[in-house]
């Protein structure tokens, strides 16, 4: 199995768990849509970016190949239960008509994902400096 769809389904997995409950428990309090279930994927896709920024491709290049797949779990289950938080805000942050719900969503996505990409910079700093 590609290390690219090893930790695309690391990510998807807690990901879904969590938007899940927030569609089970909120779709009538906060008027969750479906069209804004892909916005759960943009903490995965810096996640991507970011490693592939740093190692030059996405399977990070470390020797070990322990601490390799240690690093991929890791990242990808995080940036997982990072984005299924996307859909959070729409809980404190009413909005009545679709294109606020979505600019809600989107903003809420990008400040998640930023987020995620600053903490792991600082990782991978560490990282490569101790390697």
């Amino acid at each position: 199995m590609s290390e690219f769809f090893f930790s695309f389904t690391l990510y998807a997995i807690p990901a879904n768990l969590i938007v899940g409950v927030f569609y089970v428990m909120g779709r009538e309090k906060a008027g969750l849509l479906k069209s804004e279930y892909p916005f759960i994927y943009l903490p995965g896709l810096a996640l991507m970016l970011l490693s592939w920024g740093f190692f030059g491709e996405t399977k990070m290049l470390v020797e070990d190949e322990t601490l390799r797949l240690f690093i991929v779990i890791m990242q990808a289950f995080s940036s997982g239960v990072l984005g299924g938080f996307v859909l959070l805000p729409r809980y404190f942050f009413p909005a009545e008509t679709m294109k606020q719900k979505l600019r809600i969503t989107f903003i809420s996505a990008l400040v998640f994902s930023a987020v995620y990409v600053v903490s792991r910079v600082i990782l991978y700093v560490g990282i490569r400096a101790v390697i």
